[in-house]
């Protein structure tokens, strides 16, 4: 495995079953989710379903760290509609605000309900 992971089209994550997507948390380092998500069902269209209000239903059998990743993951995979055959920057696209793996779109939805910090007032 490479270090940079594609991330694969909603379409294709919609088609998932609970075993891909158990495999998919695997190979993106959060197989300390695989359990909860096994005991929930989660297949791929629940897991682009899982928005910060399902997961923090799900606080109680999660691991804070767990959520942030999770949710940061999920985020990454609903806004990967672009397809990823090519890496770079498309020159169409020329707001900024845009990220290639929707890292900065997807950085402060957890903001200071869960962290004591002012990270996310800065960026207003």
């Amino acid at each position: 495995y490479s270090e940079v992971m594609t991330i694969p089209s909603r379409e294709e994550v919609r088609e998932w079953d609970v075993d891909q997507v158990q495999e998919y948390l695997k190979q993106t380092g959060l197989s300390d989710c695989c359990d909860i998500l096994r005991r929930k069902q989660v297949d791929g269209l629940a897991l682009l379903g899982m928005n910060d209000a399902v997961l923090q239903l799900w606080s109680r059998d999660m691991k804070i760290m767990q959520i942030k990743k999770l949710s940061k993951l999920v985020c990454q995979l609903n806004t990967s509609a672009i397809p990823l055959s090519t890496m770079r920057p498309s020159p169409v696209i020329k707001d900024r605000k845009v990220s290639l793996v929707g890292e900065k779109a997807c950085e402060n939805d957890w903001g200071s309900d869960f962290e004591d910090t002012t990270e996310t007032l800065q960026d207003k």
